[in-house]
């Protein structure tokens, strides 16, 4: 298993390095690390690499990572991982566009890390293509702002958002510890999951009505979702074309008999 390293923070790099090593074993083959958009392209001409770990800014090149990214998605496919400390959402989105691609954001840990290259090979050997999504939770810093009137916004933190239900011209959003849910202005895929939730891996669209978070589910009991929050508890319907989906998002493995 040969895994492309592009960094150019010396020490990130051989953490990167380590980390991998750690992860994948003694079959794991370092490749790297390099530095630069040519060095990279070199590297993958002669070691073809299987799997690719990408730091998005490399020196002054803001895309040096994702100029790689798109050179390998159409010269020699694999699963890429992103790396970077960036959150500038321009950017990101940037990253969306490029198949086989995870986001890790720095600083990040062994369990991150490992939990992306599970990812990574699991796609490598489907060849299934399509993570687009960050391996990390977010963090008390991060914000959803939701429009509540023509021009007015409500900032509320992402780890305390329930779900959202979406009705004909506008969304209900229940908040942690909230009386009331918030009625938040726009569409559920495009001005709220697309547009700010996407990258998060603890955030679903489990249908046109409901974008949940992970963190509040406490049960799955037959076709029914069971979310709860302190003395809050809501039951939802399951999509019958939604439940592999979600049971692989969940990590669950239905036994069978």
């Amino acid at each position: 298993m040969k895994v492309l390293i592009v960094e150019d923070d010396q020490l990130q790099a051989d953490r990167m390095g380590k980390l991998t090593k750690l992860i994948l074993g003694a079959n794991c083959e370092i490749i790297g690390p390099v530095e630069d958009f040519k060095s990279a392209l070199d590297a993958i001409e002669l070691f073809k690499p299987d799997i690719a770990l990408l730091d998005l800014a490399l020196h002054q090149d803001l895309y040096g990572g994702l100029h790689v990214a798109e050179f390998m998605e159409k010269y020699h496919p694999v699963p890429i991982i992103f790396l970077s400390a960036l959150t500038d959402p321009d950017v990101l989105v940037k990253t969306a566009y490029v198949d086989s691609c995870d986001f890790l954001k720095k600083p990040f840990d062994h369990k991150s890390l490992s939990r992306a290259l599970d990812k990574a090979l699991k796609s490598r050997e489907n060849e299934i293509i399509s993570v687009h999504r960050l391996s990390h939770a977010p963090n008390d810093n991060d914000r959803f702002w939701a429009k509540v009137e023509r021009n007015e916004y409500v900032g509320v933190r992402l780890n305390e958002i329930i779900y959202f239900q979406a009705f004909d011209h506008f969304n209900k959003l229940y908040v942690k510890n909230a009386e009331h849910p918030l009625i938040v202005k726009g569409g559920l895929k495009k001005d709220v999951f697309d547009a700010h939730l996407f990258y998060y891996d603890n955030f679903y669209q489990l249908s046109r009505s409901y974008v949940i978070n992970r963190d509040y589910i406490n049960s799955v009991k037959g076709n029914e979702l069971v979310i709860a929050s302190g003395g809050f508890t809501q039951k939802i319907k399951i999509p019958r074309d939604k439940k592999e989906g979600l049971f692989d998002w969940l990590n669950i493995k239905p036994h069978t008999s």
